[in-house]
């Protein structure tokens, strides 16, 4: 669906919560950062959606932004991994993209509850992180679970099209602790950032731990990611290790992803790609999902969609 004029609005109901519980439907509160992402509700269908609402204002500066998430979410329709748009329209005031809602969390909460992941669960959930697109801020908390578990990526703000053949892009964007080194240099880069960014995933979920933070600066995890090298527990069985180093390459041209076909790779030998991509493959944990009955939460549940943190009202 194109942005459209805000006749569309009348499709959709919304509601959020201030600090003190009071209730407010179809009014938005003051969002930090100019956006934020509300429970919402179609009105023919009754089923609850995801309404992200981005101030135009915030955008003057970086307009495109908008564009290319809108292109991106029109794209993601095609890919069972990644989050799907519905409807985008507008306001004299506000941009919107309803989107599906997905009650499952986050990869970030998932980790957080359950420390370091069984291998064979690491390995599932990680198979199913591949793109079509250069992402560009790929990070535990843009990885959404539905209600079955499967994922979704979510929050294409930084993304970059057209990333093709040998095309490059310039500039310094993502999140610290998951940028790669030629990000940090404010160089030029490929596609290869993303399969950093996907080794840092990985190394979180096997080993509970960062592989440059140790509890300091986003200056020193930058500092370390430029210049020391990464600790490999003894634990690590030889395919688990041997991937991460490939991933976890310094330098681009070297980097799995780039260097070689990661689907290939022994670590996931086990991964049947087709069964995958259908998902006919069991997801290996189940989410804790809020019950939505209408537009009301029977919890209080904090959830994280296209990263944006909303209450379910």
């Amino acid at each position: 669906a194109e942005l459209a004029p805000s006749r569309y609005a009348c499709l959709y109901s919304w509601a959020c919560t201030d600090g003190e519980g009071e209730r407010s439907e179809g009014t938005f509160p003051a969002m930090a950062g100019g956006g934020g992402v509300l429970l919402a509700t179609d009105k023919l269908t009754r089923q609850p959606l995801a309404l992200k609402v981005i101030e135009k204002r915030s955008q003057l500066r970086r307009s495109s932004s908008c564009h290319i998430e809108r292109r991106v979410l029109q794209i993601a329709t095609s890919s069972p991994f990644l989050t799907h748009l519905y409807a985008s329209f507008q306001t004299e005031d506000h941009l919107f993209f309803a989107m599906e809602y997905l009650s499952g969390g986050d990869l970030f909460d998932l980790l957080a509850r359950n420390g370091r992941l069984l291998l064979t669960t690491a390995r599932l959930t990680d198979s199913s992180t591949f793109f079509i697109f250069l992402f560009r801020d790929l990070k535990p908390e843009n990885i959404l679970l539905d209600s079955a578990g499967h994922l979704r990526i979510a929050d294409f703000g930084l993304a970059v099209m057209g990333m093709h053949g040998n095309n490059f892009a310039f500039g310094r964007g993502g999140t610290s602790g998951y940028m790669a080194p030629e990000v940090i240099r404010s160089g030029r880069f490929d596609a290869a950032v993303d399969w950093w960014a996907l080794g840092i995933i990985l190394y979180e979920m096997i080993t509970d731990n960062h592989p440059f933070k140790n509890g300091g600066t986003s200056e020193s995890v930058e500092s370390a990611v430029l210049e020391d090298s990464v600790f490999y527990p003894h634990y690590l069985t030889t395919d688990t290790q041997d991937i991460l180093q490939q991933l976890l390459q310094k330098s681009p041209t070297k980097r799995l992803g780039t260097s070689g076909h990661i689907r290939h790779h022994r670590f996931f030998r086990s991964i049947d790609w087709k069964e995958l991509e259908a998902r006919r493959v069991e997801p290996p944990f189940a989410p804790i999902t809020a019950s939505i009955i209408g537009r009301k939460a029977e919890t209080n549940l904090i959830n994280n969609v296209c990263g944006f943190r909303f209450s379910l009202g």
